[in-house]
C-alpha cells in the first residue's frame, strides 16, 4: 500500500513481530534510532511521511510518550501511535 510505519523502541519481541507483519501487509517498516531527540524524531517523520508509530514509552532519559504527543502536532502525515506497553495488546 505505500504506508509507512515507524519503529521507535530498544529491541523487544514486538519489533521481530512487526517486521513480518509490515512485510505481509505490503507497508514500509521505517526504523528510528532509539537515541533521537525530539527535533531528529519531527525529522525523520516528516521526511519518511510516516502514519503510524510503534514505540516504547521511554528509552534511558527520554520519554518517548511526550516525544511522539509533540511529534503529532507539527508532523501532518502522522495520525497514529501505539505505545508497546500502554496499548499494544488493545491493538
Amino acid at each position: 500500500s505505500g504506508d509507512r510505519i515507524g519503529i521507535w523502541s530498544s529491541n523487544r519481541y514486538e519489533w521481530v513481530l512487526l517486521q513480518y507483519a509490515t512485510a505481509r501487509i505490503g507497508t514500509i517498516l521505517v526504523n528510528i534510532n532509539p537515541a533521537y531527540r525530539t527535533h531528529e524524531l519531527t525529522y525523520v517523520l516528516n521526511q519518511s511521511e510516516v502514519r503510524f508509530i510503534f514505540s516504547s514509552l521511554h528509552f534511558k532519559s527520554s520519554n518517548y510518550k511526550e516525544m511522539v504527543e509533540y511529534a503529532k502536532e507539527v508532523c501532518p502525515t502522522l495520525e497514529h501511535e501505539i505505545f508497546f506497553d500502554e496499548n499494544w495488546e488493545e491493538f
